[in-house]
């Protein structure tokens, strides 16, 4: 099994074969593997389910428009000046935000998640098992193996996001040409176009002003009224837009920024450095 998940490595089968790898020793229903980085969005670059489980995708999507904020690892996707591995188990009912506990646990019948976390200096890439409620939660015993396998497992999983991270998601001239392949009526302007790419790459409302040589106060106008004719709230949504448009391109990807919530550990069943 190693060997398949090692061949992987860099193609669209590699989310695959990491859950066929995980579900028998884990017993898992669900896998994500996700990346985390400061002015860049979150990426999904697996999502994986025990059969067809189309229930899951929408509790994907949930999480991406916003849910994501009331996940109590969320203080912890985020890069470390040393490099670093932790490990950590989540229970339900130990998710204090009753909508996230519902529509990312309750709704798709998860009773909790394990989570690896490989912590780099500029980002934060987590793989995440789920189990069933008909199973239960994760115990000590999982958690060790877990561990056990972190090695290898966090090895693969950086070489694949450092193989398959779309490119055309720091290139510009690239993401202006994919925002406008957006649908929208009317039609975004070159300039909404230009204010979006840069929203996305995560530049600042003074960084896109300062690029494009207007003023902030135009900057928030066009932002506003792109958002208007994508029939859009956020950086969140545009970003769900662009999935669409880049998924047939690239083995799958999507992004979104991440938010920082001082939940604390006591939501957290069991924290683990593997370092």
């Amino acid at each position: 099994m190693w060997e398949d998940l090692i061949r992987s490595v860099g193609t669209d089968r590699f989310g695959g074969a990491a859950f066929r790898f995980l579900r028998d020793k884990l017993s898992i229903r669900h896998l994500t593997i996700g990346r985390f980085s400061q002015n860049r969005p979150i990426g999904f670059l697996a999502v994986e389910s025990a059969g067809n489980e189309r229930c899951f995708r929408p509790a994907i999507d949930d999480y991406m428009r916003g849910s994501y904020e009331g996940d109590p690892l969320c203080p912890y996707y985020h890069g470390s000046p040393k490099a670093e591995q932790l490990l950590f188990s989540v229970n339900a009912d130990q998710v204090r935000d009753l909508h996230v506990r519902e529509r990312l646990y309750s709704s798709v019948g998860i009773a909790g998640k394990l989570s690896l976390i490989m912590r780099r200096h500029c980002d934060a890439i987590t793989l995440s098992v789920h189990r069933s409620e008909s199973v239960g939660c994760f115990n000590n015993k999982d958690v060790d193996t877990m561990r056990a396998l972190s090695g290898i497992l966090a090895a693969t999983v950086e070489r694949h996001v450092s193989i398959i991270e779309p490119g055309s998601l720091s290139n510009v001239a690239e993401l202006e040409r994919l925002i406008a392949e957006i649908p929208s009526v009317p039609s975004l302007s070159k300039r909404e176009i230009a204010v979006c790419a840069r929203i996305i790459m995560g530049y600042s409302t003074e960084g896109i002003a300062l690029d494009l040589g207007v003023s902030m106060h135009s900057i928030a106008t066009y932002r506003r009224r792109a958002y208007a004719k994508l029939r859009v709230s956020s950086q969140n949504e545009v970003f769900l837009l662009l999935l669409g448009l880049c998924a047939p391109r690239k083995s799958s990807a999507s992004s979104l920024s991440f938010g920082n919530l001082d939940n604390g550990l006591n939501d957290i069943s069991r924290v683990e450095s593997l370092q």
